[in-house]
C-alpha cells in the first residue's frame, strides 16, 4: 500500500524530514482561515486507496484540533484506505478527571473525537496522569513513542556532564531515564502547586546534598507551559549554590512569555524539541518518528 505524509505549513518542514527517512512520499496540506477565523483545509494531491499519514501537533489546541478533524475526515471522504494522525504533541491530556463537580473530562472528549476519525494515533511523550497508557482512551491502535534517547543525546553531546535534575514527581521518568542513558547523576524534587501561577518546590535532605556536591546542572522536563515549576527549581537551586546551565524539555510550550521569564533568572540556555513549531525547538525528532512508521511495515 503507498504511503504519503502530509503537513500544515509550521509543520512542513518536520514532516519533509520523517518522509525522507521513512521512504514516503510527501504532500502539503493548503489550510487557512476565513475571516470569520473558521478553518479551510484542502488536499493537494490524489490520496484513494493510500496509507495516509497527517502530520500535526495540537498547539495552539483549539484551532489545530479542528484543522486535524477537518482533514482526517476529508481524507475518508476521498478514499484513503487508512488514516494515521502522528500528534507530536497531544493536547488536552492534563484535564483527564473531574475534579470538581460538572467538569469537562477533556482528555476523553477530545481523544474520543480523534477515535472517530483516525485508524491510529502516534504521539511522543503524552502529558499522562490517571489515564496510563494512550490504549485506555484511544483503543483503535495508538502508539507512544519517548524522546528520551533524543535528549540524552543531545544533551550530552551539548552539554557534557552535570547534574539532571527533574524538577517534580511528574517529570522523574524523563530525568531518570536520561541521567542513566548518559551516566550523570539525578534528583528528583517535589512540587506542591497551589494554582497555575503558584508552585512551591521542596528539597529532601538527599536532594539538598547532591545540590550542594554538584555545581552544575541541567533541568529536565517532558513539558513548559508557563514555566513556573522551572522558575522555582532554578531559584532552590541558586540559593544552595548551584549554576544551572541549561533547561531542556521534550514539549516547549512557552505561554504567558515563559521563555523570557526564565532567561530573567540568570539560565543561559533553554532547548526544546521541534514536537511543537518554534523559534527554540532545536532538538529535532523527526527520526524518531521515522523509524517508528519504518517499524510499522510496508
Amino acid at each position: 500500500m503507498e504511503r504519503v505524509i502530509l503537513s500544515f505549513g509550521e509543520y512542513e518542514k518536520l514532516a519533509r524530514r520523517v518522509a525522507r527517512k521513512a521512504g514516503v512520499s510527501y504532500s502539503r496540506l493548503n489550510v487557512s482561515r476565513f475571516p470569520d477565523s473558521e478553518s479551510y483545509v484542502r488536499f493537494r494531491s490524489d490520496i484513494r486507496g493510500k496509507s495516509v499519514y497527517i502530520l500535526q501537533s495540537l498547539h495552539p489546541a483549539n484551532e489545530k484540533l479542528m484543522d486535524v478533524l477537518l482533514a482526517g475526515y476529508t481524507a475518508k471522504e476521498l478514499g484513503a484506505r487508512r488514516i494515521t494522525l502522528i500528534a507530536p504533541y497531544l493536547a488536552y491530556m492534563r484535564q483527564d478527571k473531574r475534579f470538581k463537580e460538572g467538569e469537562a473530562v477533556s482528555a476523553r472528549i477530545v481523544v474520543g473525537r480523534l477515535l472517530s476519525v483516525y485508524d491510529k494515533l502516534i504521539t511522543i511523550d503524552p502529558h499522562l496522569h490517571r489515564i496510563k497508557k494512550m490504549s485506555d482512551v484511544f483503543p483503535n491502535s495508538s502508539r507512544v513513542l519517548t524522546a528520551n534517547d533524543v535528549l540524552a543525546s543531545f544533551i550530552k553531546r551539548r552539554l557534557g556532564g552535570g547534574l539532571i535534575i527533574g524538577p517534580d514527581g511528574e517529570s522523574f521518568q524523563w530525568a531518570r531515564s536520561i541521567a542513566k542513558k548518559i551516566n550523570l547523576d539525578v534528583v528528583v524534587l517535589k512540587k506542591e502547586r497551589y494554582s497555575a501561577e503558584r508552585v512551591r518546590i521542596k528539597l529532601s535532605s538527599e536532594a539538598r546534598e547532591k545540590i550542594r556536591r554538584d555545581r552544575n546542572a541541567v533541568i529536565v522536563d517532558d513539558i513548559i507551559s508557563t514555566g513556573h515549576t522551572v522558575i522555582e527549581t532554578v531559584r532552590k537551586a541558586k540559593e544552595l549554590g548551584m549554576l544551572v546551565r541549561a533547561v531542556v524539555c521534550v514539549h516547549g510550550v512557552f505561554a504567558e512569555d515563559a521563555y523570557k521569564k526564565i532567561r530573567r533568572t540568570g539560565v543561559k540556555e533553554i532547548y526544546s524539541t521541534n514536537t511543537i513549531a518554534g523559534e527554540h525547538s532545536s532538538i529535532d525528532v523527526s527520526g524518531l518518528i521515522a523509524g517508528s512508521l519504518n517499524n510499522q511495515g510496508r
